[in-house]
């Protein structure tokens, strides 16, 4: 009990004593003498006992105690070396402040005490006042080089000054190729947008262990991510034979990703890739998918009909697949492909109501209304709960102006999914467009809004059902909105013509139509709205 308060008592009074001694560098030449310790030789009788007892308690971690006993020491010989050594126990306590008042008393009788100067970097670095720690390590180099400090200093340059905390590194990193260096500079490299070192350093540590499978994903995940696709692939066809297939499924798999995503490639390049796309990868063979679409989007008629042939022997006959693809033949409009290639597996996969759906999207895409609706009504037949096949049911008789068969088909849509967006969007437009329930119909356009605030095709039907209920300034309001984000189709021009030409601004409606046929130059009823209008 007696020696915790002493130490206590002894801690206060220290706290109470803190300096604001700054070193004076100027004492520090190119001779200093060797760093100082506590030699037990230098000291006599009593204060030889307590030199090694100090020692022995640091020794044992006890620092509290190894403080006392050096304090006792130092009242009696303001030396230096003992200044120094309860500097470095109180540091040990994490008591920095103390400690920093211990080793500037140090300094003071000796200016030229490097293991001091180091000892203070080190406490500035951990209060983080890096700029002085750097100061300090940068003097102490200048006079006494020592490669460990470099370490120190390039960690403290990382927060500081990224660039010069490279330098550092890279300097030490040609001296001694470690990975704990070159982990650091990997770091820096990304942080400081240093893509290219990245990588040539990502490269240079995957060739030499090619077979380890983390080098290879690290390498070339950030490649692709942060690279040049082009040089990515030309480097993998170059180390084809060292990377584990696996492997390689990954990278091709990825890189064709990112080509079908929009990513800038070389034809040639492209070429050489899907050649890649061999045999290998029978177990992968959704490289083959990758492969098929590249060929379509780039018009290599050879290419396609080679993966397609593959996808259809490798691939266990999965009907999302042929889906898939029969989705991606409707947006590039070869409908007699998606077609055929419907009409084929839904032999195959006759239980799959996908089929007769989308083979039936296909013939309302073409404007065959009658297929359209057959295929539709045999989608339902093998499920009868699909809120899409209805919804687009709906939109069918719609186009065939039969108002009450629509009604019919959005309302079971919504028995089923009565939040569904399209589903409350479309009955709303029909009820607009007639003239009932339009209470009801804005409800539902609301609705639909919750789930996509930013479709243009639900802020039209907005502003027409608030056009319907006679609140003409806020429906041209929500149309306007739907032509400034974007996709907004010729019956949104028309109607924010009609809503001007209603409250009698001419100009205003003429413009409308105008805008519209400058986006859709063959629009018949456009046409004919802006021919009236300026008889």
């Amino acid at each position: 009990m007696y020696k915790l308060l002493f130490v206590g008592a002894m801690l206060i009074v220290l706290s109470a004593c803190t300096s604001t001694y700054v070193p004076n560098f100027n004492g520090l030449t190119s001779g200093v003498r060797e760093q100082y310790t506590l030699d037990t030789n230098y000291f006599e009788g009593q204060t030889r006992h307590k030199v090694i007892r100090a020692a022995n308690l640091r020794m044992k971690k006890d620092y509290a105690e190894a403080v006392v006993e050096l304090l006792d020491l130092y009242n009696y010989f303001k030396d230096p070396s003992i200044a120094f050594a309860i500097a470095e126990n109180l540091y040990a306590m994490n008591k920095q402040t103390l400690a920093k008042t211990y080793v500037e008393e140090a300094l003071k009788s000796d200016s030229t005490f490097i293991p001091a100067f180091e000892l203070l970097s080190e406490i500035y670095l951990s209060e983080r006042n890096l700029d002085k720690a750097i100061e300090i390590i940068n003097f102490v180099q200048s006079v006494d080089y020592k490669t460990e400090r470099d370490f120190d200093l390039a960690f403290a340059y990382e927060f500081v000054n990224p660039h010069k905390a490279i330098e550092k590194y890279e300097f030490l990193f040609d001296k001694y190729p470690e990975e704990r260096i070159s982990e650091r500079l990997l770091f820096l490299y990304e942080k400081t947008g240093k893509t290219d070192k990245k990588i040539s350093m990502l490269k240079e540590r995957y060739l030499a262990n090619p077979i380890n499978s983390q080098t290879t994903k690290e390498l070339f995940s950030f490649w692709l991510n942060n690279g040049d696709l082009n040089e990515l692939l030309i480097f993998t066809f170059e180390n084809e034979s060292r990377i584990k297939t696996e492997d390689l499924v990954l990278i091709y798999g990825s890189a064709a990703q990112k080509m079908i995503s929009g990513a800038e490639y070389n034809m040639n390049i492209l070429d050489t890739l899907l050649s890649k796309f061999d045999i290998r990868f029978t177990n992968d063979w959704q490289l083959y998918l990758q492969g098929f679409f590249l060929a379509a989007d780039n018009n290599l008629v050879s290419y396609e009909k080679q993966f397609l042939a593959m996808i259809e022997r490798f691939s266990d006959k999965k009907q999302d697949v042929f889906l898939e693809i029969s989705v991606f033949f409707q947006r590039k409009n070869r409908y007699i492909d998606a077609e055929n290639l419907l009409t084929h597996y839904y032999t195959v996969f006759s239980q799959d109501f996908r089929y007769p759906f989308l083979l039936g999207l296909n013939y309302l895409y073409q404007e065959n209304d009658t297929k359209a609706l057959e295929n539709m009504y045999e989608a339902i037949a093998i499920d009868s709960n699909s809120v899409d096949v209805w919804v687009n049911i709906g939109i069918i008789y719609d186009r065939l102006n039969n108002v009450d068969s629509a009604e019919v088909a959005y309302k079971r849509a919504l028995s089923i999914n009565n939040m569904h967006a399209l589903a409350n969007n479309n009955y709303a437009y029909s009820l607009a467009s007639t003239g009932k329930e339009l209470r009801k119909a804005l409800e539902m356009v609301q609705t639909a809004l919750q789930s996509e605030p930013n479709n243009s095709a639900y802020l039209d039907t907005y502003g027409w059902v608030l056009f319907k209920l006679g609140k003409k300034e806020l429906a041209i309001e929500q149309i306007l909105k739907s032509i400034e984000i974007g996709g907004a189709g010729p019956e949104v021009y028309e109607h924010l013509g009609d809503i001007y030409k209603e409250i009698g601004k001419m100009d205003d409606a003429i413009r409308a139509y105008k805008d519209g046929l400058s986006n859709f130059p063959n629009n018949d009823l456009l046409k004919t709205k802006l021919e009236e209008i300026s008889k």
